[in-house]
């Protein structure tokens, strides 16, 4: 399976990853991933149905003791995401650094949220950093636990088929929409002509105006926009 550009350039994590394994040739004319970091109800609310709207699904990466709390989503609507084509993953339960645990605390971390995953019949084949933050010891685990590759967070760069899987590139994006908008629509660009893959990560998105209190959060129009473009892009091939 080809994702050109033009035709499919928004893929969850999952499908392009299991497609390259086969083929290193896959991104075509470049790819684009969305992804929903910590399982806030925002999501479900802003972005959902924007990306559904325009044929697209996207990757989430709750993590497990906030589910079902306020403001997070439940574990039906996770099933409910997964029913609908979207990726769902974990983050871990507790949003620690995974680097700063002892071996036990990390592989509770990490065997934790998958076996909660498990009992929740969510088949979890990726898992996101909390803080980006990993090292060789927090890969070997990841392994053993049976997931398949990993997601960093805020390295500002695009991935190839070279890139480590355990080491997947992403961009945070962030409140200041006038000067971000412009760097995400150039890294959407760069994908295509690198036949690269772009990964955006997107936290709290909340009606604006925003006051920076809380960094890692977008208004629906920021998101609707970056939509557009790439619907935009679809059509212009």
């Amino acid at each position: 399976m080809c994702f050109r550009f033009a035709s499919r350039c928004v893929v969850r994590l999952a499908v392009l990853v299991f497609t390259l394994a086969a083929s290193p040739s896959v991104f075509g004319q470049g790819a684009v991933s969305f992804n929903f970091d910590d399982g806030y109800c925002d999501s479900l609310i802003h972005a959902v149905w924007r990306l559904e709207k325009a044929g697209f699904r996207a990757t989430f990466y709750p993590h497990t003791s906030e589910i079902g709390k306020f403001g997070h989503m439940t574990w039906q609507d996770l099933r409910t995401l997964a029913a609908k084509g979207h990726e769902v993953s974990p983050h871990t339960v507790n949003h620690l650094d995974l680097t700063t645990l002892p071996l036990t605390g990390m592989q509770a971390e990490i065997f934790g949220s998958r076996n909660e995953f498990i009992s929740e019949k969510l088949r979890a084949y990726s898992f996101a950093y909390p803080e980006g933050e990993y090292n060789v010891a927090v890969v070997a685990e990841l392994k053993r636990a049976a997931f398949l590759f990993a997601r960093g967070a805020d390295d500002y760069d695009l991935n190839s088929a070279a890139t480590d899987r355990w080491a997947l590139y992403s961009h945070s994006l962030v409140y200041n929409a006038t000067i971000e908008i412009e760097e995400v629509k150039k890294n959407i660009l760069r994908a295509k002509q690198e036949n690269a893959w772009y990964i955006m990560v997107i936290h709290e998105i909340k009606p604006g105006p925003l006051d920076g209190s809380r960094p890692y959060t977008v208004t629906p129009e920021f998101l609707q926009t970056v939509i557009n473009f790439l619907v935009q892009m679809h059509e212009i091939g």
